[in-house]
């Protein structure tokens, strides 16, 4: 019945096979074939339905492009090139440590890199005599800085900078109390003639040092020196010398009268944290009523500077961070008794960083420690010490005269980093001589990690307790 029914609508449909034109319409009305005709037949219905040849999303037939399977490197760096899909890039200081496909990037000691700052201002420094900065408030010489607290909770000032030039014969005088840090995103010239001084001056602590020994109170800083004594009337020992690098000497005896014990000396830890010197102690003597004392003050501690450069620091003129010199004892009518001599302060400290670091023969970096203060007489007050500003040792000051005084020690400096012992007078009622200060610290990290030519007979505490060298760090 199936296959009947099948053949009956065969021979149902015969006359359209052979149709009558008179009922298809003619020409005017070509009908369901004409429409599907050559010119628009099969062809047509397959572009009309979007067909082999119709426009039709790109799913990758023959036809199409490739699909592009995108960079196939894997990023990396070795041997100081780094590979990426963007191409190679040589890297200044090598590959960054731990394996990471990029070029190491400097790391500052002390403060962030990101007071490394794009657009910051040159800081020049021109003319002759003393251009001021006071840390304390972070300003002066046409610039201002920020202070920036360091990991161990003490302050320091940091000055952001593109580059920094000191010109011959000018003097940047930085005074206050927080180290100085110089952030320079170029590279930072000392002139020769030209000076960064962060020194004490006598009893004025350089920035971030500590003060003397004095009637307000002990020595100041990490080792600052002890007073010396006063015993019965007349007799008194010499104040110690502050210590940073070096040690202090100790006071020198005045009669039976010990002297103050100078500072130890200790590692610095490459100046991290960074910090100044230690002072003095206070010479031993009497207090009149007005609380005047006849012993002599303290020296003070000298400052400390970082200088961290992305360029280079070339130093053909002085940084300066000695310690002050210790007062003389006294010889007043105001105070009865003849005082003893005041310990020297000690050096502070100066930290170079950059890739490169040049030290000419005509310039160098002294912490020098101050010289100890000689001791008072029946008819003269002692000597000064002087103050470390030099690249040898600063000279203790002069005996108010024998009977009684007894002359300071000189400071540490040059190749030696400890400070001398005050000398001492042993007569009835005698006063001893305070102790000279220990040098200060230098620190210089370069990309080598060594120290750069002429460094170290340019560098004042030369010895290896006092003249580090040390890499830059990376990251």
């Amino acid at each position: 019945m199936i296959r009947f029914a099948w053949f009956g609508l065969l021979m149902g449909c015969s006359a359209l096979l052979n149709p009558d034109e008179s009922r298809l319409g003619g020409d005017e009305d070509a009908g369901a074939f004409d429409a599907a005709g050559p010119d628009s037949g099969v062809d047509a219905a397959r572009d009309d339905a979007g067909g082999v040849d119709a426009d039709r999303p790109d799913v990758g037939g023959r036809d199409s492009a490739l699909p592009d399977a995108g960079c196939t490197i894997v990023p990396g760096c070795e041997d100081g090139i780094v590979t990426t899909c963007e191409g190679t890039e040589e890297c200044d200081l090598g590959c960054a440590p731990g394996g990471a496909p990029r070029c190491a990037e400097m790391v500052p000691s002390n403060v962030s890199e990101e007071l490394w700052q794009d657009g910051a201002p040159d800081w020049i420094v021109d003319g002759e005599g003393i251009t001021p900065f006071d840390t304390g408030m972070c300003r002066g010489a046409g610039m201002n800085g920020d202070i920036v607290t360091q990991e161990d909770g003490t302050e320091v000032c940091v000055v952001s900078v593109a580059d920094m030039v000191v010109e011959s014969g000018a003097i940047l005088g930085a005074v206050g109390s927080l180290p100085l840090v110089v952030m320079a995103t170029g590279d930072v010239v000392v002139e020769e003639d030209g000076v960064i001084s962060v020194a004490a001056i006598r009893g004025q602590p350089g920035p971030g040092g500590g003060a003397g020994g004095s009637a307000r109170g002990n020595a100041q800083g990490g080792a600052g020196g002890e007073p010396g004594a006063h015993v019965g009337d007349f007799e008194d020992g010499g104040g110690g010398g502050g210590a940073f690098c070096g040690s202090g000497g100790d006071g020198g005896e005045g009669d039976t009268a010990p002297g103050g014990a100078g500072g130890e000396g200790f590692d610095p830890n490459l100046l991290i944290p960074l910090r100044g010197g230690s002072g003095g102690g206070l010479g031993g003597g009497s207090r009149s009523d007005g609380g005047e004392v006849s012993g002599g003050v303290g020296g003070a501690g000298g400052g400390a500077l970082q200088i961290s450069a992305l360029g280079a620091i070339e130093l053909e003129g002085f940084i300066i961070a000695g310690g002050g010199g210790g007062q003389g004892g006294r010889n007043t009518a105001v105070v009865a008794n003849w005082g003893a001599g005041g310990g020297g302060g000690s050096g502070g400290g100066v930290l170079l960083e950059a890739v490169e670091i040049s030290v000419e023969t005509s310039g160098g970096v002294t912490t020098s420690g101050g010289g100890g203060g000689g001791s008072a007489s029946r008819f003269n007050s002692g000597g000064q010490g002087a103050d470390g500003l030099t690249l040898g040792r600063a000279e203790g000051g002069a005996s108010g005269g024998f009977s009684f005084g007894a002359e300071g020690g000189p400071s540490g400096g040059g190749t030696d980093p400890n400070g001398d012992d005050g000398a001492t007078n042993g007569n009835n009622a005698a006063n001893g001589g305070g102790g000279g200060g220990g040098v200060g610290c230098v620190v210089y990290r370069t990309f080598s990690g060594l120290l750069p030519a002429n460094a170290r007979p340019r560098t004042s505490g030369r010895a290896a307790r006092a003249l580090w060298n040390a890499s830059i760090m990376i990251r």
